[in-house]
């Protein structure tokens, strides 16, 4: 019997296992797989699942906004840090996830692009064109 494979994302797994804590049980040939860890074990390198980018003609423009939204972008991410436990109160994902998981999972998220980012970046890049997938 061939087991199935899938993506999804952190929280619909978290979902999904909660929802039915005895899956793996039940159903053997279902798997989950983080593919951050699994990046990172074998590269070494983190995964970058997301990117906010902006194109050259666009930066010159509109720079100012461009440059305001950047900066208002990093204020949100600093205060938003600081505040997990008020935002974890009133997220959605408080049907299936406490306030603690939802801590943890957003402290466990990097929010910075490091040159190890771009590093990892470059690396799936680079294997994703040698497998010819159009990105």
């Amino acid at each position: 019997m061939k087991a199935r494979k899938g993506v999804m994302s952190y929280e619909l797994r978290v979902k999904n296992k909660k929802s039915n804590s005895k899956l793996q049980t039940l159903n053997p040939e279902l798997y989950t797989y983080d593919l951050g860890e699994l990046w990172f074990k074998h590269t070494g390198l983190p995964f970058v699942f997301a990117l906010w980018i902006v194109r050259k003609k666009s930066l010159s423009q509109k720079r100012e906004l461009i440059k305001k939204l950047f900066l208002d972008l990093i204020a949100a991410k600093r205060y938003a840090s600081k505040k997990f436990s008020l935002i974890a109160r009133h997220a959605p994902q408080r049907k299936w996830l406490s306030a603690k998981e939802l801590i943890n999972y957003w402290k466990g998220i990097s929010y910075d692009f490091t040159d190890k980012h771009m590093e990892g970046l470059r690396l799936f890049e680079k294997y994703a064109f040698k497998k010819k997938f159009k990105m």
